[in-house]
């Protein structure tokens, strides 16, 4: 599935993995460690046309609870990666995410496809692909990347 956006990014291409993350559920995976309590993240969620909306951050978690990206079968591929799990408010949720902190998500072309055993987000700017993101899922899934 794609989901259209257009604008510039005003963030260098090579920070943009401290600024952009994926989410399953109410757990938020970025490669910055420095995320603080009560920061608004802008969220993107991939239903038939793109929800936007603002979270804030509840806190950093090492733990399964409430972050499938932490379970048995996925933790240890999911933080060898080089992510930080981050807690954000709201109702648990189980759907597919881009979080963006201190960008603004119309800046970019988002996309995601699956792999057979996880699924790869994107987002590009009108120079190419700015970022991407791999989620290890632990099962077999049906792959639909290119």
């Amino acid at each position: 599935m794609y989901i259209v956006l257009a604008g510039c990014a005003s963030v260098p291409q090579g920070a943009l993995e401290q600024h952009i993350g994926w989410l399953h559920g109410n757990c938020l995976a970025i490669k910055n460690p420095d995320i603080g309590v009560s920061e608004k993240i802008r969220l993107v969620s991939f239903d038939q046309k793109p929800v936007y909306r603002t979270v804030l951050i509840t806190g950093r978690t090492n733990s399964a609870d409430g972050c499938h990206a932490l379970s048995d079968d996925r933790r240890q591929v999911n933080l060898s990666a080089g992510y930080y799990f981050y807690r954000i408010d709201g109702e648990p949720s189980d759907n597919f995410a881009l979080g963006f902190a201190d960008l603004d998500p119309t800046d970019f072309t988002l996309a995601y496809c699956m792999t057979s055993e996880g699924i790869v987000f994107s987002a590009h700017s009108p120079g190419g692909q700015a970022w991407d993101g791999y989620y290890y899922l632990g099962y077999e899934s049906s792959a639909t990347c290119e």
